[in-house]
């Protein structure tokens, strides 16, 4: 019987991807299938109810049989609602969701609402799966983590995205990216006679331009730091990069860090400007008030103006740059799938081909388009997001520029160099005693 079962369960499939049946779809009588497959009624009946048990067809006593997936399973999705609207986001998966035949009912949730430490009992309740975006180099310690990487098409799934050294591909996939760089109020420029093209990744312009900011009563930088976020301390590091990298500390080939990290004499000249930048809980640059925004994302080629919070008069971009090359910080968000310990081998393969959607390439034109965000796969060219223009395009990394990762440093870190910072930033401590101290944990 285990042959039969195999057999019938190949026929299935071929089937399904053939487009011959589709979920939900009436299957041949158990008569038919005997005639086909050469076999006895009462072993065509044991390998279907097999095949009932594994999730793969659904019979229903006195009507026949028929193949499973059309029956709606319900999920958990966690979503980054800074990156899009929850409407916007639950549009797009039902929409994609319909288009593939899923069958799959999705409820949206913030993923800052999130409990982590969900028992078992919990995660299954009322749903088969979560699927959690996480932002780089975090997880969830919630049962049920499921890499698919037992399935046959993963690896071809991998393929098709770029490489992100710092996500570990046993737990965890990469969805989509924002990039950083600078960002200047080009009314505000105008009033203070300063040129953003003479800003250049060294920052000898620094002093010069703040003098010339207090002057025009304008504040010169800010950046929203709030107090209760943990890990702000990523709005800092395209700067320090920059700094680094224009002193020669790092350079494009670095795959490590070596230490001192921090208290290099870029380390200091990053302090020094950090006294000069103003932080609060809501960024002024946004609303017209400072001249520079030191950690502008990607997301702003379509939130600009868009948002209340954010309406920039004549943005105009400045790459991060040393030795005439970019300087890009990529911050990735990853795709987290928890199982429920009893679904069906059918429901997880729903949830699988969910995932391989998610990372398709129309979903990821779609989003990316919808975002501001950076498409994680190879075959997406920078020219085909639908955001992309020739200031945008400083953005997108190119061959020798320096490409880092957010993942550089891991959250642990990332919250004890944020707890650091302010005291430096809030309470004025010693700036050696900062350095010393962001070096310590290395």
């Amino acid at each position: 019987m285990a042959k039969l079962i195999d057999t019938l369960r190949r026929f299935l499939k071929r089937q399904l991807e053939s487009g011959n049946l589709k979920p939900g779809d009436r299957l041949p009588t158990y008569h038919e299938l005997c005639e086909k497959f050469s076999s006895s009624y009462a072993t065509v009946r044991s390998a279907m109810a097999n095949l009932e048990r594994e999730g793969v067809v659904e019979l229903v006593h006195g009507n026949g049989s028929f193949l499973a997936g059309a029956r709606p399973i319900k999920i958990e999705f966690y979503h980054l609602m800074d990156s899009l609207s929850a409407e916007k986001m639950l549009a797009l998966l039902k929409k994609h969701i319909e288009l593939n035949r899923l069958f799959i009912e999705v409820e949206l949730k913030n993923v800052f609402s999130l409990n982590p430490y969900f028992t078992r009992e919990e995660c299954s309740e009322h749903y088969s799966a979560k699927i959690i975006l996480c932002p780089y180099g975090m997880s969830y310690p919630i049962p049920g983590l499921s890499t698919f990487s037992g399935y046959g098409d993963y690896e071809e799934v991998f393929r098709e995205l770029h490489n992100y050294p710092q996500i570990n591909l046993g737990t965890a996939l990469p969805f989509y990216s924002f990039s950083y760089q600078m960002g200047f109020n080009g009314r505000l420029m105008r009033k203070i006679g300063f040129d953003v093209d003479s800003a250049g990744g060294d920052f000898k312009w620094w002093k010069s331009y703040t003098e010339a900011c207090r002057a025009g009563n304008i504040v010169p930088a800010s950046i929203c730091w709030k107090k209760n976020s943990r890990w702000p301390f990523i709005k800092l590091l395209p700067l320090l990069l920059s700094l680094k990298a224009s002193c020669h500390e790092i350079s494009p080939a670095d795959t490590g860090i070596e230490v001192p990290f921090f208290n290099t004499p870029a380390g200091k000249n990053f302090l020094e400007i950090c006294g000069g930048i103003r932080f609060e809980e809501e960024d002024s640059f946004c609303s017209n008030t400072s001249g520079m925004g030191f950690a502008l994302g990607s997301w702003i080629s379509r939130q600009n103006k868009n948002r209340q919070d954010i309406c920039i008069d004549e943005l105009r971009l400045k790459p991060y740059s040393a030795d005439g090359r970019k300087i890009v910080l990529l911050d990735t968000c990853n795709i987290q799938t928890h199982l429920d310990h009893d679904i069906t081998k059918n429901d997880a393969d729903r949830i699988w081909k969910l995932v391989k959607v998610i990372l398709s390439r129309p979903f990821q034109k779609e989003f990316c388009g919808l975002t501001g965000a950076i498409s994680v796969r190879r075959d997406i060219a920078p020219q085909e997001h639908e955001w992309y223009s020739e200031e945008f395009s400083q953005f997108f990394p190119a061959e020798g520029d320096y490409l880092f990762h957010s993942g550089m440093f891991n959250r642990e870190l990332r919250a004890y160099f944020s707890a650091i910072m302010e005291n430096f930033i809030f309470y004025k401590a010693d700036p050696s005693d900062i350095l010393g101290r962001l070096d310590v944990k290395l």
